[in-house]
Parts: C-alpha cells; sequence; structure tokens
C-alpha cells in the first residue's frame, strides 16, 4: 500500500468537500440572479401595467368628454331648432287660416 494514501484521500475528500461548496454557492448565485431577474421583469411589467391602465383611463375620459360636448352640441341645436320651430308654428298657423279663407295665394277669388 502507498503510504501517501492516507493523505491523498483526506485531500480527495477535502478538494471533493470544496468543489460541492463552490457548486452549491455556484447554485445559490444562480437562483439569486434568476429570483433577481424575475424581480425586476415583475417590477418593469408591473410599471408598463400601470403605464397601460392610466392611457387607457385617459383615453377613456378623453372619449367620455368628447361624447358629453357632442351631445351638448346635439342638444343645443335641437333646442335652436326647437325654438325656430315654435317661432314658425304661429306664422304657419296664420298662414293656414288664411289659405282656408281666402285660398292660396296668387289663386283668383
Amino acid at each position: 500500500m502507498n503510504p501517501n494514501l492516507e493523505a491523498i484521500v483526506s485531500a480527495d475528500g477535502e478538494a471533493r468537500a470544496h468543489v460541492d461548496a463552490a457548486r452549491a454557492a455556484g447554485d445559490d448565485r444562480i437562483r439569486e440572479a434568476a429570483d433577481e431577474r424575475e424581480r425586476g421583469r415583475q417590477a418593469r411589467y408591473d410599471a408598463l401595467r400601470r403605464a397601460a391602465d392610466e392611457e387607457e383611463r385617459a383615453l377613456e375620459e378623453s372619449a367620455n368628454r368628447a361624447v358629453a360636448d357632442r351631445q351638448s352640441t346635439r342638444a343645443r341645436y335641437r333646442e335652436t331648432r326647437r325654438r325656430a320651430a315654435e317661432g314658425m308654428l304661429a306664422q304657419a298657423a296664420e298662414e293656414y287660416a288664411r289659405i282656408v279663407a281666402d285660398g292660396p295665394r296668387g289663386t283668383p277669388r
């Protein structure tokens, strides 16, 4: 038997222990890096999601304002037309009464 065998086996055991410890430390660093990458990805995703939600809210508010403006314009137009029609109603009634009484304009009596 080799007189250095015990020293060699002991050194081999120590080297294997160091390799295993280095491998475990490397695995831990890889997991930590993966976790950090995932946290960064999630943070970027969350920021983009918040920005998209805010943009969606702004677009919806803008669309609601545009609809309200169109409804207001339409209501003003209808009110103007209603007033004009009311103003012409008396005139139309008078013209109708005249036609019934006298006949259409330009016709001999």
